[in-house]
């Protein structure tokens, strides 16, 4: 996500980070405001003994690095098998959107890079493939497809090209009927679009309503998060700060949210403290 002029923006990746967790995405609009000026923000609530000063995303380890160059290998390998194609690459720097629709209107095979916007939203799409049927372009319109190093189909995939299907069909007027996946075996998967995409329209509204309403002083606890994104080492630091119930091996987040109810709020209190009967605690979550 970023500010452009004046304006909130957000990615398909800003959207797969909160279907994951909503710690790293409140963790990244945090960020943003304090990055761009608001540095007076008062400490969020269950953060007051962290080192907020001192937040920042985790480094990117050299392992992260090696799986993004081979992400960029693959996405090349793939690019020089359609050699045989008229490929129309959109080119880096000002006036990509424009470009890209140009590109669109001129209907070659694929179109490598393209910037859609749309809604709130932007991004670069690795490949627009042209396919037969009429739209707004003419007597066919394009489809999104994307390289994946990983060896099968995961959900974030799918909500990613929804978001790009969705940015597509406002300029050609029609929604692209599928959208693929190339994955690092070279296997072609395609998807339907509609089979997915009313899932992904309640995300994305959940997701506007969640930055609409966005309050800088209270943060979901990282202890309640599935995952933390790239705030693993600040969440750490929230968690042991805080004395969280997270701490207890093996707990669930049902059943930390049992234990609150019940008064037990930190790891100390659960180990030292004695409570007859916390309700439902040992039913099936």
């Amino acid at each position: 996500m970023q500010y452009r002029n004046g304006q909130l923006r957000f990615s398909p990746s800003d959207l797969t980070k909160f279907m994951d967790s909503e710690f790293s995405s409140w963790m990244d609009r945090w960020h943003l405001e304090r990055k761009v000026g608001n540095h007076d923000l008062a400490v969020p609530s269950g953060f007051e003994h962290a080192e907020v000063d001192r937040c920042e995303p985790d480094d990117c380890s050299e392992e992260l690095e090696i799986i993004a160059s081979k992400g960029i290998e693959h996405e090349n390998q793939f690019l020089a098998s359609l050699e045989h194609l008229d490929v129309v690459k959109v080119p880096s720097g000002k006036n990509t959107i424009q470009t890209t629709h140009d590109a669109l209107n001129e209907g070659p095979d694929v179109i490598f890079q393209a910037h859609l916007v749309h809604d709130r939203f932007g991004g670069y799409a690795d490949f627009l493939t042209r396919v037969e049927g009429a739209s707004d372009l003419g007597d066919y319109h394009y489809e999104v497809a994307d390289t994946k190093l990983a060896r099968s189909p995961k959900p974030y995939f799918i909500v990613q090209l929804c978001c790009y299907a969705d940015m597509l069909e406002s300029i050609q007027g029609r929604r692209p009927a599928g959208f693929e996946v190339v994955l690092g075996n070279n296997k072609r998967v395609r998807f339907e679009t509609n089979k997915y995409f009313f899932y992904y329209q309640n995300l994305k509204k959940a997701f506007l309503e969640f930055q609409d309403n966005f309050d800088l002083g209270l943060a979901p606890h990282p202890g309640m998060a599935k995952s933390f994104g790239q705030w693993s080492e600040f969440a750490e630091a929230v968690l042991k700060s805080s004395d969280h119930l997270s701490k207890v091996a093996k707990i669930t987040r049902s059943q930390i949210k049992k234990l609150e109810s019940a008064g037990v709020t930190t790891f100390t209190q659960l180990a030292t403290e004695s409570v007859e009967h916390v309700p439902k605690l040992a039913e099936p979550t």
